[in-house]
């Protein structure tokens, strides 16, 4: 029988050689082997040393990974992300190409970045209006070095970190939060739910504003009983 024709995998037949087929064409079955491997996999010049668990975590990845991270913080990211405090009521459904970034990494050393703040619209890891303008405003003054791009790694760090998650032990240490009454970085609602759930002595304050007003137009609205939490606490 003659051997078979094939260009990639996918075109071997599993059934040949038969048994029937003269053994003296078996050097021609290992060349048309060879051929097509190098053909399946003409850019691999070394070891592979991925195992098979990581290499599925970039099934379905057909684009530059950079490109694919920029279209699932635009989708999914933006509505998933701002909410960190209480991931388990925020799915993140790009685990996937977050697990190929941790792929990328380890097989190349790559570091993919995503920006911290941009303007509505555009993708980024804090995507509410009001952590661009503090950002790019008040962090123009504050910190004019700061750089804005965090790496894809520590957005998937971020999306483990729930705070709320231990509040309960935080008693007996005097627990005061102040919460923004119009944040929507970190939702207010979640965070005066996870106050219910801590235990005595604690104090609830809530202010006037956004996430960041705290720290400009309503410091001293937040400073004030935080310094007087501090100092009955404190200095006993």
């Amino acid at each position: 029988m003659s051997i078979e024709s094939a260009t990639y995998i996918s075109d071997l037949n599993a059934t040949l050689p038969g048994a029937s087929d003269l053994k003296s064409e078996g050097d021609d079955h290992i060349r048309l082997i060879k051929s097509v491997n190098k053909n399946s996999f003409p850019a691999v010049a070394g070891a592979v040393t991925a195992t098979h668990t990581e290499l599925s975590y970039v099934h379905g990845v057909t684009s530059a990974l950079q490109t694919q991270i920029d279209a699932k913080v635009g989708s999914s990211a933006v509505a998933g992300l701002a909410p960190v405090s209480d991931v388990r009521s925020h799915i993140f459904t790009g685990r996937p190409w977050l697990a190929a970034d941790r792929t990328e990494q380890y097989t190349t050393g790559n570091v993919n970045y995503v920006p911290v703040v941009a303007e509505q619209g555009t993708p980024s890891a804090l995507p509410t209006q009001d952590s661009f303008d503090w950002f790019t405003k008040t962090g123009a003054t504050r910190a004019p070095s700061w750089k804005n791009q965090q790496t894809v790694r520590s957005l998937e760090l971020a999306l483990e970190y729930i705070p709320a998650a231990g509040v309960h032990y935080i008693s007996p240490t005097p627990l005061m939060m102040i919460v923004a009454q119009n944040d929507t970085l970190t939702p207010t609602d979640l965070a005066i739910e996870a106050f219910g759930r801590a235990r005595e002595p604690k104090q609830l304050v809530i202010i006037p504003g956004g996430h960041f007003d705290a720290y400009v137009s309503g410091f001293e609205q937040s400073s004030t009983p935080a310094l007087n939490w501090f100092q009955q606490h404190l200095m006993k």
